[in-house]
């Protein structure tokens, strides 16, 4: 019983505090490199509160929201997304995880999955118990052949030249053109060629259709400084995707940071723009042009949690905001609450 209320103590402290100043990755009294920081396992802590948070999710490799209780938890929390991909979402080379060793995790489930085997140098299939494990860890066989059981790392394989194969087969496939910097369709043979030949148009665009960098400085979070002035100043918004107004206070503060919103919209947004794609140039049977965001590029996955919400996800062959029911965890940006949220983001 006395240790009940010693807990209980504890964590109606941990969170009173957190009301005032929420913890994040920064602030956590971590010692180890920022690498060992983005593979430490998810852990919502012991309290009660519901602060949305983000994690890097090394399976997945990319930064997942979760409800963080409050108190405790470890350093893989961060207060925006845009600060988790910071830290964690440029992390290794697609040939990092390929040679990693195979980890079935510690969970009991038995899920059919497939890692890359340094030694015979093929893609094997093992049973995966749900949880842990590392980033060596593909969904299907022709995924972990794409990622490493060819040449190159991930931008390495969007340089490669069109190869059709040796066989005859006629399956319609598409490649990277760096020429045109553009997803191509071609016909693939069925057999040989190279790992630039994606299933889909879509798969293509996220694999390769974002090789133009974006400047670190626009994805700093916004920081007033401490000193007292009052200067109109404007910085990048990478959850909103704008320039914003913001009073800054003269001192420590970062480098997103610009006098005008011209200079901010000339460093940051137009940057942007050139990560996002015009779908009439990619699928003929659109009828206007549209641009559409990474997020709306990706597949719909339905998470590995149990739970049955309804959540809408943009569908880049149909063209049109779908419903999905999705299991709680372990999703993708591409999930919206609503129908409306999903067209504003996407388009319809």
């Amino acid at each position: 019983m006395q240790g009940n209320l010693i807990t209980l103590f504890i964590c109606s402290m941990w969170l009173f505090m957190s009301w005032f100043e929420p913890l994040d990755a920064q602030r956590w009294p971590y010692s180890g490199s920022r690498r060992d920081k983005c593979n430490l396992p998810l852990e919502i802590g012991l309290c009660k509160a519901a602060f949305e948070r983000y994690y890097y999710d090394r399976v997945t490799r990319r930064c997942q929201a979760f409800i963080y209780g409050g108190c405790q938890g470890n350093a893989n929390n961060f207060l925006t997304k845009s600060r988790c991909i910071r830290e964690c979402g440029r992390l290794g080379s697609c040939q990092d995880k390929c040679n990693l060793p195979l980890e079935i995790g510690l969970c009991e489930a038995v899920f059919p999955h497939y890692y890359y085997d340094t030694v015979t140098r093929q893609c094997q299939a093992f049973m995966y118990g749900g949880c842990r494990g590392n980033a060596n860890n593909f969904l299907t066989k022709s995924e972990c052949i794409r990622e490493c059981g060819r040449l190159g790392s991930c931008q390495d394989k969007c340089n490669l030249p069109l190869e059709i194969g040796r066989c005859k087969a006629a399956f319609e496939r598409y490649y990277y053109d760096t020429v045109t910097r553009r997803c191509e369709p071609f016909i693939y043979g069925g057999c040989g060629g190279n790992a630039n030949n994606f299933l889909t148009n879509s798969e293509c665009i996220r694999e390769c259709g974002q090789l133009v960098t974006f400047p670190y400085e626009c994805t700093l979070p916004k920081v007033v400084g401490r000193c007292k002035a009052s200067f109109k100043r404007y910085y990048y918004n990478m959850d909103r995707r704008k320039c914003e107004l913001f009073i800054y206070g003269g001192c420590r503060g970062n480098e997103n940071n610009f006098v005008t919103e011209e200079e901010c919209i000339q460093q940051c947004a137009l940057h942007l723009k050139k990560s996002y794609y015009n779908i009439s140039e990619y699928l003929p049977f659109f009828l206007s042009s549209v641009k559409v965001p990474y997020e709306c590029t990706l597949p719909k996955v339905v998470g590995r949690c149990k739970a049955s919400f309804k959540r809408y996800y943009y569908n880049m062959d149909s063209g049109k905001c779908e419903l999905f029911i999705y299991g709680g965890c372990q999703g993708n940006e591409n999930n919206f609450y609503t129908e409306e949220e999903c067209i504003q983001q996407c388009g319809s």
